[in-house]
This record gives C-alpha cells, structure tokens and sequence, in this order.
C-alpha cells in the first residue's frame, strides 16, 4: 500500500478499497482488533472488509485478550478535519432551510376558534372539542 499524507492534518494515510468498491482512507499504523459487533470502532481490513470491532492495546497483566487480525482505523475518525470533507453533509447544509416549516395540521379547527401556528394548546383544544362528543355517544 501506498502511503500519503491528509492533506487537512498531514498525517500519514493509506486508501484502502472496501468490498463495495469504495475507496475509503485509513490511517496508516495497523491496529491489533477484536471483533464485537457492539463496539462504537470501525474496522478496515487489508482485503476491504468493514467491521465492528474493539481496538486491542497492549497491557502489562491480566488476560491476554484474543487478537482476531490486523487492521486500519479510518482516517475520518481521527482527523480534526473531518467534518470538511463530508460532501453530502455540505451539500444537505448548504440547502436547508434555516426556519422550520410549519406542518398544517391534519383535521381543521372549529371556526368559533382562531389558532395561530405557534400555539401549543392547539391540540389539547381539539380534544377538548372531540371529548364531549364522545361522551355522548356512550
């Protein structure tokens, strides 16, 4: 593998290509893993795979844990510059409205009342205007 270097933080980087056919960067030191579908770590293995995994670090006593491979961390988890190559991030901020939108609402209010859009007793209204109703029905 070649060895590059980010060109955000500089830190030495190799591109591996996942089993999907995606070229994704990783750090370039190989880490001893274990895999554990319940971790929070990614994995990339030198043949592409991506996994959940824990990251073995060596320590003095103990256990001796079960090491599982060899693999690479990817670089978007350690960059601090991760966040600025996230094209579909960008894409989907620099689109987004900055207001919410105002949802209508799915049944209409009695005319004898007027709501603004903003008022948080609308719905308890509504109920309060459905609940004799159901009321008498029983």
């Amino acid at each position: 593998m070649r060895v590059v270097k980010c060109k955000s933080c500089g830190a030495s980087i190799v591109w591996i290509k996942t089993q999907k056919g995606k070229n994704m960067p990783c750090d370039a030191d190989a880490v001893e893993y274990q895999e554990n579908y319940k971790s929070k770590a990614t994995i990339v293995t030198e043949d592409g795979c991506v996994l959940k995994a824990s990251i073995i670090t060596p320590s003095g006593g103990g256990l001796a844990p079960i090491i599982d491979g060899k693999g690479y961390i990817p670089h978007w988890a350690t960059c601090p510059f991760a966040n600025n190559h996230r094209t579909r991030d960008n894409a989907a901020l620099s689109t987004a409205p900055t207001v919410a939108p105002v949802l209508k609402p799915e049944t209409k209010p009695s005319p004898a009342r007027t709501y603004v859009a903003d008022d948080l007793d609308y719905y308890a209204d509504l109920y309060a205007d459905l609940y004799p109703l159901r009321r008498k029905r029983n």
